[in-house]
């Protein structure tokens, strides 16, 4: 979990997803 949402997704509707589906992500944001 090091910024893979940014870099692999760099769409925002994408990482909103990923922060849904991992919580962890969205506090490390």
């Amino acid at each position: 979990m090091q910024l893979i949402s940014s870099e692999q997704k760099p769409c925002d509707h994408d990482f909103i997803i990923s922060t849904q589906t991992d919580p962890k992500t969205e506090r490390m944001s």
